[in-house]
């Protein structure tokens, strides 16, 4: 059997690491590697990016990814897949999150996004950014990433560009726009977890009721602050909750200015 030059590195990678103390989980997801290696690899290239990594561990988690993931992994940015290796190697994680965590780091926008921060904002690298990522998906248990840790990382991350992500609300829009998306989001909560009652749809109502006064000032006040809920928020069912809090408020205030606007001496 012929053994390609990637396999055969692969080995001498091995006989290296068994001098060290490795994570026996790791060293085998290793081994397994090298013999699973994919043969259609561009040598030239993973040669290549390998010099990019220096510490023994780096290369062995390089490999590892390479041998997962083919040559798709051989296109990115070679400092950004070497320190996102060092990222990997650095955390106590365990490696089935190795691929998970790559996938996502490598997936549009975030690769995109991550590219350009290290580009234009010297004050964070890769390693700075990988750090803050990793950890927020380490928290979870599984290996899926949740709409809350989602939205947190993209809107971190277009902050840090001066870029405007929006969970919910755009900063353009109107009563009637901010009502028709809560009121279609929690039709899709709904859908998949009760969550919320008939009298919470019917208080919604109330925008679309206020869209058609000639109060402005509310009008503006309510709007302004219905856009700023998402502000420290990053799951859309607690975005939507905080907002019929804020719609209740201005509810109240609505009635009690019209109720005044009716006594005999305003008139």
């Amino acid at each position: 059997m012929i053994i390609t030059r990637t396999k055969f590195y692969g080995y001498q990678l091995k006989q290296k690491i068994m001098q060290q103390e490795i994570n026996p989980f790791l060293f085998k997801a290793f081994c397994n590697s090298i013999s699973s290696f994919p043969d259609d690899i561009d040598e030239e290239t993973f040669f290549d990016y390998m010099e990019y990594n220096y510490e023994l561990i780096d290369k062995i988690c390089f490999f590892y990814l390479v041998s997962n993931l083919g040559n798709a992994i051989l296109t990115k940015n070679p400092s950004y897949i070497a320190e996102l290796c060092t990222s990997i190697t650095m955390k106590d994680i365990s490696f089935q999150k190795y691929i998970p965590i790559t996938l996502y780091l490598l997936s549009e926008p975030i690769y995109s996004l991550i590219t350009q921060i290290d580009e234009f904002d010297l004050k964070y690298g890769y390693i700075t950014l990988f750090d803050f990522i990793i950890n927020i998906i380490n928290k979870n248990q599984t290996l899926n990433i949740g709409e809350n840790e989602q939205n947190e990382i993209l809107k971190t991350l277009n902050d840090l560009l001066d870029n405007n992500y929006s969970i919910l609300f755009k900063p353009t829009d109107t009563l009637e726009d901010i009502f028709t998306t809560i009121y279609q989001k929690m039709q899709e909560i709904n859908k998949k977890n009760l969550t919320f009652k008939a009298s919470d749809f019917k208080k919604i109502s109330f925008l679309m009721h206020l869209s058609h006064s000639d109060n402005e000032e509310l009008k503006n006040a309510l709007t302004k602050e219905l856009i700023a809920s998402e502000k420290g928020i990053y799951d859309s069912k607690q975005i939507i909750k905080h907002c019929l809090e804020i719609i209740e408020k201005y509810r109240h205030e609505f009635i009690a200015v019209s109720l005044v606007r009716r006594l005999p001496y305003e008139k």
